[in-house]
């Protein structure tokens, strides 16, 4: 049996404050045995130096309210006298703070200060003086008998450290809290520290409490950890009962599993995705997904019923009823999206009346912000029609800045994800949105977002996917590798993980999930690590359903015939790709590398006796046409490419957002109609041509948009798509070719 040694119970503390008290611990209560390593391990200022110092009565006094107790061998320090306290302290409870150049006396030299604390043990100085030059080999201190003579400025901040570990390990503490004792140090040295305190630990049986906000310490040393958020530490098994969470403690069950040395996160939540822009169908993306941690998405199938209208938002949700990942289903806001372009349907305010009130979570992204701003009718009737309902807004606004912003946000549209800027981030922040920080496929603006993370602003944060292909998922993951990226920019893992957890529930109202408490959804997510979050095991509602990388249910899918044959052309030829042009003087769009955003540009091209346009070769400009493919129109528009690189034969897509028309680019009007043609005989998808010939292609039947093969099937293929458009087709390098080509007809995206 372990010997307890000390234990808190019911420990809470209140600040006087002008207007009250602010609480700052909560009701903590933790058992810390001999020998044993707790660590405390919670975001800045969530009250885990609170809970060390009034553990040593070192609260500042006079401003503080103390209920509960505080008992070390049988004893409630609560009670103890001023001069009990100074006994205990150093003697049997030692105390490394956050900062040791603040702990040291700077006018005298480290080893006379060791030398006093253990001359109160009643030693001759010679005995002292031998003791301090051993503690200082013990914690392996470079040149131990000379640095025994150094002034504290002289030494390295890991010397000093090391000073502060033997300072209170000179008189034998059975308890030892370290108060973030790697703190500015740099990862070497605090390995280093860390191996220190594991050897002396087992070398005099001493209890240490480590206080840290760093996951990756506790990994290396702790025997028990306490998760303290806003004033409160949570420890213990985790039991769950049918889909839920029953409790958090000591619990018997009729299963369990031993999570050891790992770490439980609530489930992932994907705030905005495009279900359609992973290439596969909703039950094929839970299999990718749920591995990677990923329980709950937020999905706006705007692409599908941009093509198919309500028939496709059917089919969607239908499919999205056997996965295991919860597909929370947006109704989309804008179809079409703009006015300039033919759809495959028109949803409005009345069409949006009774699939509003058949299990949608919202309206999808509003992207005709224009339409908002300037306060048109038939797009107001829908945000008064989703606020009727009481149904979530979320929002697309990019560029969108000021009073134009102001009266965006002013009809409760809760969240943006096109932000490009810390500025616009901020700015959204300020009127009461939250940002979604977004790492697709195509667009990776999470790396520039995280620097306008701040500890004040971090609850407003949320992680997003938009769009992300099986190639992406099965080799870089989903939020995991969201999480990776946040850590490796230097945000503390318990933010990130809250930005992908209890942020995204409250931003979209899911209260039911987010958080590993009682009654909370039982969305687990069992960790490895909090530095490369790798995932060992996930539970979706109270069901194991990922471990160890693999997918544990069954993949059924449903029948997608509905959603089929959607590639309808009308009188197509070469014909119609041809310009006229009366002046070579031309509009070009410019392709900016990382994203979607394009620029505007012109230039001067060549152009034969009838107007039409002739490519130089030695100037990176090509001709890119959209075919409608939904209302029998025959409206082929052609414009300008530049930066796409396309050097042979062309590309075409069905997947052109936001219409999903299809898109074509190429060296020749040839080439490019012939793309079209073999588009249409496969359905849909993807194609590759050259010389008149195919040289390779993605059939994509379920509505031009997804296929219904497994994501390792449809990465193949993109990888071998890929390969093709650069080495046979001459693709920019630095340009990725599908989702580059298929946002280019996005009218919502400047």
């Amino acid at each position: 049996m372990n010997e307890e040694l000390l234990r808190l119970e019911n420990l809470s503390i209140d600040y006087k404050v002008k207007d009250g008290y602010l609480s700052a611990v909560n009701d903590v209560n933790c058992v810390i045995n001999k020998g044993e390593v707790f660590a405390i391990v919670g975001e800045s200022g969530c009250g885990k130096s609170t809970v060390a110092h009034s553990i040593m009565n070192l609260l500042p006094g006079g401003n503080e309210e103390i209920s509960g107790k505080i008992i070390f061998k049988g004893k409630d320090l609560r009670e103890c006298t001023r001069q009990e306290m100074e006994a205990i302290r150093g003697k049997e409870i030692g105390m490394i703070f956050q900062n040791p150049l603040d702990s040291l006396n700077p006018v005298y030299k480290v080893g006379d200060q060791m030398a006093e604390a253990i001359l109160l043990d009643k030693v001759d100085k010679q005995e002292a003086w031998n003791r301090v030059i051993k503690l200082f080999k013990d914690v392996k201190m470079p040149d131990a008998e000379e640095r025994v003579n150094s002034f504290p400025h002289e030494l390295s901040g890991g010397m000093r450290q090391r000073v502060m570990i033997a300072m209170m390990l000179s008189r034998n503490p059975e308890l030892l809290i370290a108060d973030e004792p790697t703190t500015a140090l740099d990862v070497t040295i605090e390995a280093q520290i860390l191996q220190i305190m594991k050897e002396l630990k087992d070398k005099f049986n001493t209890a240490i409490m480590l206080i840290t906000h760093n996951f990756g310490l506790v990994a290396e040393i702790a025997d028990k950890i306490g998760i303290m958020y806003a004033g409160e530490i949570v420890e213990g098994d985790i039991a769950l009962c049918g889909d839920q969470i029953a409790g958090i403690g000591s619990y018997e069950g009729r299963e369990t599993v031993d999570a050891r040395g790992m770490y439980a996160a609530p489930g992932f939540i994907d705030t905005h995705i495009h279900i359609e822009s992973s290439y596969v169908t909703p039950e094929e993306l839970s299999r990718l997904v749920v591995p990677h941690g990923g329980t709950t998405i937020i999905a706006d199938p705007h692409e599908m019923v941009n093509v198919c209208g309500l028939r496709g938002l059917r089919y969607m949700m239908e499919a999205a009823k056997g996965t295991a990942l919860d597909i929370q289903m947006m109704l989309p806001s804008c179809v079409p999206a703009t006015p300039f372009e033919h759809a495959g349907a028109v949803v409005d305010a009345a069409a949006m009346e009774q699939p509003i009130t058949e299990g949608v979570l919202g309206l999808g992204e509003f992207m005709n912000f224009p339409g908002v701003v300037n306060a048109d009718g038939p797009t107001l009737d829908k945000i008064v029609l989703a606020q009727r309902h009481g149904k979530v807004i979320d929002g697309h606004a990019p560029a969108v800045e000021g009073k134009a912003l102001n009266a965006y946000a002013s009809t409760g549209i809760l969240a943006d994800h096109e932000c490009a800027t810390v500025e616009e981030m901020h700015e959204r922040i300020r009127c009461g949105m939250y940002v979604m920080l977004r790492e697709g496929s195509a667009c990776h603006n999470l790396r520039t977002m995280l620097k306008g993370v701040t500890p004040g602003n971090a609850s407003r944060c949320v992680l997003c996917s938009d769009d992300r292909q099986p190639k992406t998922i099965l080799h870089e993951g989903h939020l995991d590798n969201h999480l990776r990226i946040c850590v490796e920019e230097g945000l503390d893992a318990v933010t990130a993980i809250q930005m992908a957890t209890i942020n995204a529930a409250q931003c979209f109202r899911l209260y039911d999930r987010g958080a590993i408490a009682p009654g909370k959804r039982a969305d687990i997510v069992l960790l490895e690590d909090l530095e490369a979050f790798r995932v060992r095991k996930v539970w979706t509602a109270g069901v194991l359903t990922a471990e160890d990388g693999n997918y544990l249910p069954e993949v059924r899918r449903i029948d997608a015939s509905a959603v089929k044959g959607s590639i309808i052309l009308q009188d197509f030829s070469v014909e119609k790709l041809k310009m006229h042009l009366k002046s070579g003087h031309v509009h070009v769009i410019g392709i900016l590398p990382g994203g979607v955003v394009t620029q505007k540009e012109t230039a001067d091209v060549r152009l034969d006796g009838e107007g039409n346009f002739v490519r130089d070769p030695a100037v990176d400009i090509v001709k890119v046409a959209v075919v409608e493919r939904h209302q029998r129109t025959g409206n082929v528009a052609t414009a300008f490419l530049r930066g796409y690189g396309i050097k042979a034969g062309a590309m075409a897509l069905s997947i052109a957002h936001d219409s999903h028309n299809l898109i074509v680019v190429g060296v020749d009007d040839g080439e490019m109609a012939f793309a079209v043609e073999q588009l249409q005989k496969q359905e849909g998808g993807i194609v590759l041509v050259k010389d008149g010939k195919v040289i390779e292609s993605m059939p994509m039947p379920i509505a031009g948009l997804m296929s219904d093969q497994s994501g390792e099937w449809v990465d193949k293929k993109l990888t071998a798509i890929h390969e093709a458009a650069y080495r046979e087709l001459g693709v920019n390098a630095d340009v990725e070719p599908v989702m580059t080509l298929c946002f280019m007809s996005l009218a919502v995206i400047p």
